[in-house]
């Protein structure tokens, strides 16, 4: 049997220490390791191919849930504006679907508007798939935004004017 298919088949025996009295010399145990650790780089690789794939997938749908906040955001603030100016529904339902953009990752799932208190309160909820998986399974999240109607704005300003004290300014 040839010297070398020895080595291959068994490892060294450690001693008690790693010295040349008693035991096996440390260099020879590293040689030894490093001539038949062949291979080994390509099943590392193999094994963390996936994992660096599905972080890659989290950070992807981090950032499609980041960008459908961002617009929900936005949209209920438009539509808010919108309602609170002009006090007609049909607007502020055509401001929300052109501030919200139609993207096949997230969608307005419901849109409530009503006006309370003479304040104008808009409610956007969407929906966010998840990425590259066909579940049944959504992220959901609502904005909402307050904001006081235009017509009361002015009641209010004109009530709060007869209220302050003319300050005139005396000549020197």
């Amino acid at each position: 049997m040839p010297k070398e298919w020895v080595h291959r088949r068994s490892l060294p025996a450690i001693g008690g220490r790693f010295s040349t009295r008693g035991g096996v010399d440390l260099r020879n145990l590293v040689n030894w390791s490093q001539k038949h650790r062949k291979g080994s780089p390509t099943v590392e690789f193999i094994m963390l191919v996936p994992a660096f794939i599905a972080c890659l997938l989290i950070l992807w749908q981090l950032v499609i849930l980041g960008m459908a906040m961002m617009h929900t955001q936005a949209a209920v603030r438009d539509v808010a504006r919108v309602l609170a100016a002009t006090d007609d529904e049909e607007k502020a339902k055509l401001q929300a679907k052109q501030s919200f953009p139609t993207m096949d990752s997230y969608r307005i799932e419901k849109l409530s508007m009503k006006k309370k208190d003479g304040q104008a309160v808009v409610q956007i909820q969407t929906e966010v798939k998840l990425v590259l998986l066909q579940t049944p399974y959504r992220f959901h999240f609502q904005q909402q935004a307050v904001t006081p109607l235009v017509n009361e704005r002015k009641q209010t300003k004109s009530i709060a004017e007869e209220n302050i004290p003319i300050i005139h300014q005396i000549p020197n």
